[in-house]
């Protein structure tokens, strides 16, 4: 498997964490904007399977747009070009069906921390709302505390 990232937006850096089936890290970057991975899938033992991608934002409240690239190599290293590829002859037994899955289980989880993240970004708004309306420069603060005078 190979796949690369690149940060668009915000401060540019993320930290990003990969995990095989066995929940090793094959891949952890710090506070990146963008990096290349190569993962030889097959190679030890039980390294087939689910793997998960953790994209980190904790180092700023900033949004960021992150463009994630993922592709399947063969076991000579060659990009696999069309479903027929991944069937017979390949060391890997990888079939299309489990990819599908894999694939739409993925696009559905980072859909949901997309909901996860919007909703975050508005209870945010709402705290500084609520934050400016009660600063003592505010008169809406002002009248709340002190009533109407």
């Amino acid at each position: 498997m190979e796949f690369s990232y690149t940060v668009s937006r915000g401060s540019r850096d993320i930290s990003l964490t990969v995990r095989d089936p066995r929940d090793v890290e094959v891949v952890a970057d710090e506070r990146k904007q963008y990096h290349f991975h190569r993962i030889m899938i097959g190679s030890s033992e039980n390294s087939l399977g689910d793997y998960s991608i953790c994209m980190d934002n904790s180092y700023s409240y900033e949004s960021k747009a992150v463009s994630l690239s993922l592709h399947l190599l063969d076991g000579k290293g060659d990009y696999v070009r069309s479903p027929s590829e991944l069937r017979g002859g390949d060391p890997l037994q990888i079939t299309v069906d489990v990819f599908e899955t894999s694939t739409t289980r993925l696009m559905n989880n980072i859909d949901a921390a997309d909901r996860l993240l919007v909703q975050i970004r508005v209870i945010n708004n709402i705290v500084l709302l609520v934050r400016s309306l009660l600063t003592e420069d505010s008169r809406v603060g002002r009248i709340l505390r002190h009533g109407r005078k």
